[in-house]
């Protein structure tokens, strides 16, 4: 998109037909320009993929007693993890 660069991953078998190919690239361009520079359908998912409080919360402590499980020593929030969990701004 005009001075912008692009990466596209498509798999080995889309590339290797060209009509696919040229399929696939035309619908990524397409997501692109409706998107104002960025795909519609990532920034849809960012915009879908918001974690609350309490989700995090909970997948943290979560995680920390995986890691207990797992034998590992000194599991806990680091302090400047728990500044940034408890901040307010």
């Amino acid at each position: 998109m005009g001075s912008e660069v692009a990466r596209v991953e498509l798999p080995e078998w889309v590339i290797a037909d060209s009509t696919q190919c040229d399929m696939a690239l035309r619908l990524v361009l397409t997501q692109v320009q409706k998107g104002f520079g960025y795909p519609v359908a990532l920034a849809e998912a960012h915009n879908q993929a918001v974690v609350r409080g309490g989700d995090r919360s909970r997948f943290f402590a979560f995680l920390e007693q995986e890691m207990i499980r797992a034998g590992l020593k000194n599991v806990g929030t680091s302090y400047k993890e728990a500044r940034k969990r408890g901040s307010i701004a």
